[in-house]
């Protein structure tokens, strides 16, 4: 079986373990901040520290080597920058090759096909870590649009979605029908 036909379920597989693994991480950390031995505490703290520093600074020689290889490091670093586990990784040093901005502009795009006309994006605004959205649609659209930043942005500082409870012309929901036809008005008079 050729390599690259693993790779969908390596992705997954490695996103949940990154995920679980990520879990215990936090965990550990809460426990060390409950330690009663401020001593204890502060030299666990320090070596946490000390290897998110160590990963910060490797990861940022490792894009530096990327960078210098030649016509294809652009591709590379966007490559990395598109995979949901090492943008993470990306993410927590600060070393992300798309500014917020643009990971949110992907997001939306990403999101954009699946609304078939029924909602979409008016406006995005970005102020330091702050994203604001105007938007069509209805609350359905307005989650899709959130996860979607939520998951290619998870270090803006707020998101704010206005409009979203703008009616969709030309659409008619199934409560409305059915609510019509609990009132005695046939669902397809209007």
């Amino acid at each position: 079986m050729p390599l690259h036909a693993l790779r969908p379920e390596r992705n997954m597989a490695g996103e949940r373990d990154f995920e679980r693994r990520l879990e215990i991480v936090e965990k550990g950390i809460r426990e060390i901040e409950q330690v009663g031995d401020p001593g204890l505490r502060a030299t666990a703290q320090q070596l946490i520290q000390a290897v998110l520093e160590l990963h910060g600074r490797s990861l940022e020689r490792l894009l530096e080597i990327v960078d210098g290889s030649g016509e294809a490091a652009p591709g590379i670093i966007d490559r990395l920058g598109r995979d949901p586990l090492v943008s993470s990784l990306l993410l927590l040093h600060s070393l992300h090759p798309l500014t917020l901005e643009e990971r949110v502009d992907r997001a939306i795009q990403s999101v954009r096909p699946t609304f078939g006309g029924f909602a979409d994006v008016i406006a995005v605004r970005v102020q330091g870590t702050d994203v604001h959205v105007r938007m069509r649609g209805g609350p359905e659209q307005r989650a899709v649009i959130e996860r979607a930043i939520v998951d290619a942005a998870p270090d803006a500082g707020s998101i704010e979605i206005e409009g979203e409870s703008e009616a969709v012309v030309g659409f008619v929901s199934m409560a409305s029908l059915r609510g019509r036809e609990h009132a005695g008005v046939s669902a397809h008079r209007r």
